[in-house]
């Protein structure tokens, strides 16, 4: 049994890439060393998580080193960019009206919602692994194997100094994965959350890996508008399951409400981008303005990074539209399991794919009825 988690620091990661490179040299076939050219630059990132080192140079010489890799390199990552922000600029109109539409519903309900003040429990290592065990059998039981694999294995990672996100999910082909997270001296649910979300991912790379190339999981990771979704919903069911086991409840409330508010603030973001010119979206991807300007969209209150924001198209994008789909498919699968978990699957096989707002047509998903599902998933919360 798994009673605590890894522990990762600099000198590990420096050791393991000396051995990568290492093995780079005497690999033969095309396969084996795109998988380890993958794993090398895995590493090199999870140096960086750890660090802030920008790695960027040392990824980009070892690919010019190896002429044949698949892999992509920063030229090809820039034309994928620039496939995602015109296919972007191609559905303006359609993220205009369902973003405008959905900041108008989703707002009268936050505003009405009750902040209540909570107490933080601290749970040992031991505790939240049972945890994350118990929820994966109970909603997931196709992939407790997987899940119990990553912590066997020890590719659930704890980490002192994550800097940039709470927890990250690096993509190894044909490989599992490896999740970081942040982790104090103790933890909380927030960290369970975190890990939950990791794992949604893993499951996620799991199915691409099984169906595609090294070089088209790299696609997804550039191209997909809903690389996200996955790993929303994972998190999303995972503390209603917290909430149904009434586990330091007020506290995984106030989880779910951020949850929301940052999902609300990603369509602020997609809806000011949809207001901008075709030549401003093909050049740069990010919009600062301050809270003022944001007042002009939104009756909420919010803050961030001291009343700047920085809005990132592809980050709002990703976290916005997968934010909402995921709340919608949970309203969906709680409501009707099997209905509700067929309409996902079939909505989840189209994440590769370049966003077409056709696709909601073709599998009967109405906007008013996600706009309606959403509020009911506030009121449940509140």
């Amino acid at each position: 049994m798994y009673d605590k988690f890894e522990s990762l620091t600099k000198e590990d990661i420096i050791k393991e890439l000396k051995r990568l490179r290492e093995e780079l040299v005497v690999t033969k076939t095309y396969g084996e060393k795109n998988t380890c050219l993958e794993s090398i630059i895995t590493y090199n990132q999870l140096l960086s998580s750890l660090t802030g080192d920008d790695v960027s140079v040392n990824i980009n010489r070892i690919l010019k080193k190896q002429k044949n890799s698949i892999l992509l390199s920063g030229d090809k990552e820039a034309k994928l960019y620039d496939n995602f922000s015109n296919n972007f600029i191609s559905n303006k109109e359609f993220f205009k009206e369902l973003t405008s539409n959905l900041l108008k519903t989703l707002e009268d309900s936050i505003l009405e919602f009750d902040n209540k003040d909570y107490d933080l429990y601290l749970y040992p290592e031991e505790d939240i692994i049972t945890l994350i065990i118990n929820f994966f059998y109970e909603y997931y039981p196709n992939k407790l194997d997987l899940v119990e694999d990553m912590l066997k294995k020890k590719r659930v990672i704890g980490v002192d100094n994550l800097t940039d996100y709470s927890g990250v999910c690096f993509h190894i082909y044909k490989n599992l994965p490896i999740v970081l997270f942040q982790r104090d001296r103790n933890l909380t649910l927030k960290e369970f959350a975190t890990i939950t979300h990791e794992l949604g991912h893993v499951i996620d790379f799991e199915d691409l890996d099984s169906r595609y190339s090294s070089n088209f999981s790299q696609k997804y990771f550039y191209n997909s508008t809903f690389l996200e979704l996955n790993s929303l919903l994972v998190e999303t069911q995972s503390l209603d399951f917290l909430s149904k086991n009434k586990l330091n409840e007020l506290f995984v409330r106030e989880i779910q409400y951020n949850n929301l508010i940052s999902t609300y603030t990603n369509l602020i973001g997609i809806n000011l981008f949809t207001e901008l010119d075709n030549d401003l979206i093909k050049n740069g991807s990010v919009l600062f303005c301050d809270s003022d300007f944001v007042k002009g969209i939104t009756n909420l209150d919010l803050v961030y990074d001291d009343n700047n924001f920085s809005f990132n198209l592809k980050d709002n994008l990703m976290y916005g539209l997968s934010g909402v789909m995921a709340s919608y498919f949970n309203s969906l699968i709680s409501e009707y399991k099997e209905l509700g978990q067929k309409m996902y699957n079939d909505f989840w096989a189209y994440r590769c794919d370049l966003f077409r707002p056709q696709l909601f047509d073709e599998l009967n998903i109405n906007q008013d009825d996600i706009g309606k599902r959403l509020v009911k998933q506030i009121k449940k919360i509140n």
